[in-house]
């Protein structure tokens, strides 16, 4: 992650969506879990993410692993963490 508030709003401006790229941890992700499906998994599992178009919460627990977790890990730069 980049260090400094305007490293990242720098950042952002320059991508347009997210102050980080999520390329790194897809790899990561696609390389080191054994199941590609959240059907495949041996204990259950869901997980949440937030519609930005909505302002709601988006649970997963079917489909892809890999874009639920994606989603569930993203930063937007408009939302604060805390």
């Amino acid at each position: 992650m980049a260090s400094g508030i305007l490293r990242s709003l720098s950042n952002s401006a320059r991508r347009g969506e997210s102050v980080y790229q999520h390329g790194a941890l897809e790899s990561l992700l696609r390389d080191e879990l054994l199941a590609t499906t959240f059907d495949q998994l041996k204990v259950p599992f869901q997980c949440v993410a937030t519609d930005i178009d909505s302002a709601r919460e988006t649970w997963f627990d079917s489909g892809e692993l890999v874009p639920a977790l994606l989603a569930s890990s993203a930063l937007p730069p408009s939302i604060r963490p805390w």
